[in-house]
């Protein structure tokens, strides 16, 4: 993943351009990320299986991919508050003391604000801060060696992140992005669809330096 990054950093720096874009008091901006995520977490089956209760389950790595269409409105110059929708979509694989792989796969749906802050190096190169947060709906399920699939439970959860990317423009009124999410948190509560009752409830903080990368096409009007 770094090193396409990095690859499309190179070419676009190639692209011979002059001038700033539109991100000045009264401007409008539609962008859309493309995010992938990768963890490897420790956690007890409770949590996403009740049907198994007091079962340790070990989960072996959870890839993820995130796409967030969104719209902005420049308040001042450089600076944009917007809203944005959401879908994620995870998929991990646990085992458990039946000695069995079993697949978890998670969609995700969300929608939220946003602030951005545009920090320009240059008419071509602008740094920027973000925060943003929402809420999301999960709705994850199982899938066995035997192909058979399960679904007992639900989560929703309140989300806040902050963003560090610099953005490259390609036009005078489309930038294309490089960002990295550094800090999230995610206060989440899981419920029972057989019981209809809640089983769990977790706040995370997390920094994702190293594991979370994403790019973005901003259009400025």
């Amino acid at each position: 993943m770094k090193k396409s990054l990095l690859f499309i950093f190179i070419i676009m720096m190639a692209i011979p351009y002059s001038g700033m874009a539109q991100m000045e008091k009264g401007s409008w901006m539609l962008r859309g990320k493309f995010g992938l995520n990768y963890e490897r977490n420790n956690t007890d089956i409770m949590s996403t299986l009740p049907n198994y209760p007091n079962q340790p389950d070990i989960v072996e790595s959870v890839p993820s991919m995130e796409i967030s269409p969104g719209v902005g409105y420049f308040v001042s110059e450089n600076l944009a508050l917007g809203i944005e929708g959401m879908y994620g979509r995870s998929r991990g694989r646990f085992s458990n003391s039946f000695s069995e792989t079993t697949k978890l796969i998670t969609n995700t749906f969300g929608i939220g604000l946003f602030v951005r802050k545009y920090v320009p190096l240059n008419d071509k190169i602008s740094f920027y801060m973000e925060a943003n947060g929402g809420r999301d709906w999960e709705k994850p399920f199982g899938k066995n060696e035997a192909g058979e699939k399960f679904n007992s439970i639900k989560s929703n959860s309140v989300r806040l992140n902050g963003i560090l990317g610099f953005q490259y423009l390609i036009t005078k009124n489309i930038g294309l992005d490089v960002y990295s999410n550094l800090i999230r948190y995610t206060s989440k509560n899981t419920i029972d669809l057989i019981r209809d009752e809640k089983i769990a409830a977790e706040n995370q903080l997390s920094l994702n330096l190293n594991s979370h990368f994403g790019i973005g096409l901003n259009v400025f009007f």
